[in-house]
């Protein structure tokens, strides 16, 4: 329930203009404990500075900053922005959830009320878009979604709808692939009951951002789950193709006009996320949980069964494959052994088909996965016109494990640099790295796909 507690009361009731803080800027001490260093943003409510605590920077905090927002100035004329503020720290502290901004105190210096909340590395979702211009892949999408439904999920159990759901308000760090919400400052009750207990709705002010808000917004209907759904459908649309679904019209001129988002290239799961963003709320995707479930199904028991069984058959077949030939001659006239590999593959005439490595291609396959060594230990993977030497153990023993292991190493290096360089806008660099991945495996769905994005970068 989100009625106010004795604490905000009394700031309510003993709020008095007093001495205003003219011309915010760097430098300037608040309540003689937080230094402001610079801006970092704008919400719906104010502006946010990031300051640096003096009383954890003398304990030597590894992590002494923190983020402030102040009331805007035209903001601060609203008869209800204290309410306001009250009612988005009465928020942060209801909810405790790992993508979801933390906030510590709410205070005041002359006449200006402000916040002081966790500093965020990272960038905005809206800048990491802006900087993939043509979306990311859902793979790499996949966690980012996923803890921004999760967190949405957590919000309405508790019975609280954002309404201001958006990239802005989306921190994203991408060293730690970690995300943050903040910004509930129009956040409101879902149950109406509750609502009605409390001595102020934030839905009074009005201040959703256009293009995310959901038809029944703009039509005053009371809060729900579907319309942060609707909100979070715009975002994925984003991050998977750069662009808004809508062109950021709003969702009723959208309607009027009958605009219909187009399917999103190279996505299987399209019908998901048209669905979230299906404009009447009795046509949407409900819940969060309904979302993700549709976005990312989950997996059928039966197929996992049958993905462990295989996975044995592969290992078993590996460890025949690297047994000593010299065994397997001495012992080839015998059936049994056959027999066991036949019960588990059920398909004896491939195993027959494996040859005895030569002695001399022996001590040619031991040579060569040295100096494979070698050349991965200093990062030179692709060495020479014939690709790397692992490829070349491979021409003579096909199923070498170490060769496999090394291939498959070198080539997860090569596409994880790639993402990198796309990622900063080095498309130079990128295909130099998609070269060397071409001369590892130009067969792989990656080298296809990265090649294609490289194309239309």
């Amino acid at each position: 329930m989100d009625q106010v507690n004795h604490t905000d009361t009394t700031l309510i009731k003993t709020y008095q203009p007093k001495r205003p803080i003219n011309n915010i800027k760097a430098g300037m001490l608040i309540k003689d404990n937080y230094r402001l260093i610079e801006p970092i943003g704008k919400g719906s409510m104010g502006v946010v500075w990031k300051a640096i605590s003096l009383i954890q920077e003398q304990g030597e905090s590894r992590n002494p900053y923190v983020a402030i927002k102040f009331l805007s100035r035209n903001f601060k004329q609203h008869p209800d922005a204290l309410k306001a503020l009250v009612r988005e720290l009465a928020r942060y502290q209801k909810l405790n959830h790992p993508n979801i901004v933390r906030a510590y105190e709410l205070n005041r210096m002359g006449n200006t009320i402000f916040m002081v909340m966790e500093y965020l590395d990272g960038i905005s979702l809206k800048q990491f878009i802006k900087a993939n211009q043509h979306g990311i892949p859902l793979e790499d999408a996949k966690p980012i979604i996923q803890n921004l439904g999760n967190a949405l999920s957590y919000i309405h159990k508790e019975g609280i709808a954002h309404l201001d759901f958006k990239p802005d308000n989306i921190i994203y760090d991408p060293k730690q692939k970690t995300i943050k919400i903040i910004d509930f400052g129009i956040a409101r009750l879902i149950n109406k009951s509750e609502r009605e207990k409390t001595l102020y709705d934030p839905g009074n002010l009005s201040a959703y951002t256009k293009a995310y808000a959901s038809r029944e917004m703009f039509l005053d209907f009371d809060p729900a789950p579907s319309d942060d759904i609707y909100a979070l459908a715009c975002v994925t649309y984003e991050l998977l193709s750069g662009k808004h679904p809508f062109n950021k019209e709003t969702a009723l001129k959208a309607e009027a006009k009958q605009m219909l988002a187009k399917p999103i290239k190279k996505l299987n799961k399209n019908k998901a996320v048209l669905h979230a963003l299906a404009f009447k709320r009795q046509d949407r995707t409900p819940t969060a949980d309904k979302f993700l479930l549709e976005l990312f199904p989950a997996k059928k028991k039966s197929s996992k069964k049958y993905t462990v069984i295989a996975s044995i058959i592969l290992i078993l077949l590996s460890i025949f494959g690297e047994m000593d030939m010299n065994h397997i001659e001495a012992s080839s006239n015998d059936p049994k052994p056959l027999k066991i590999s036949q019960a588990v593959v059920a398909k004896p005439e491939k195993i027959s088909k494996i040859e005895p490595i030569k002695p001399a291609n022996k001590a040619k396959i031991t040579r060569l996965l040295q100096q494979c060594k070698k050349h991965f230990d200093a990062k030179r993977f692709t060495t020479g016109s014939k690709g790397t030497a692992y490829q070349q153990v491979l021409k003579l023993d096909s199923n070498n494990s170490d060769a496999k292991l090394g291939l498959k190493a070198i080539e997860k290096f090569y596409i994880k640099k790639i993402k990198q360089a796309i990622y900063r806008q080095d498309k130079k660099q990128a295909q130099n790295f998609l070269y060397c991945l071409g001369k590892v495996n130009n067969n792989s769905v990656e080298f296809s796909y990265l090649k294609l994005r490289l194309k239309h970068m």
